[in-house]
């Protein structure tokens, strides 16, 4: 367990696959809910990009408590992070990671004025069965 991602890490977070981003709740229990993710690639791998709306539960959460998780998982192979949540709003930077999401998934977003990009950097990381 580490901050920094593996190799192995980066390689199985930049597939288009789906993960779970998880927040507190306003009572402190378990807000957990599926998402795309992107890797930010300027100015370091180790920080996991995610578009959200901006009046979602999840973004309320993390304004509130920016503790935060996710998990992306292929058969027996997952990646989880945890770290804390920024909650960016600029619109330059909005337009730069829905273009990682087209990039990665081969679709763009669909259009949500109130979106927001979620950053969540790496503190701590756990890698399994990654070579599989």
């Amino acid at each position: 367990m580490s901050g920094k991602l593996s190799g192995e890490a980066i390689a199985f977070l930049s597939k288009p696959i789906h993960g779970v981003i998880a927040s507190f709740d306003l009572g402190g229990a378990l807000h957990q809910v599926p998402v795309n993710a992107v890797l930010d690639e300027e100015p370091s791998p180790h920080r996991l990009l995610i578009l959200a709306g901006g009046s979602s539960k999840k973004v309320r959460n993390l304004r509130r408590n920016p503790a935060a998780s996710f998990c992306v998982f292929q058969g027996q192979s997952y990646v989880s992070i945890f770290g804390v949540a920024e909650v960016i709003e600029d619109a330059s930077e909005i337009q730069r990671v829905e273009s990682l999401y087209k990039k990665k998934y081969s679709k763009t977003p669909r259009i949500n004025p109130s979106r927001v990009v979620v950053s969540i950097e790496c503190s701590r990381s756990i890698e399994h069965r990654l070579d599989v």
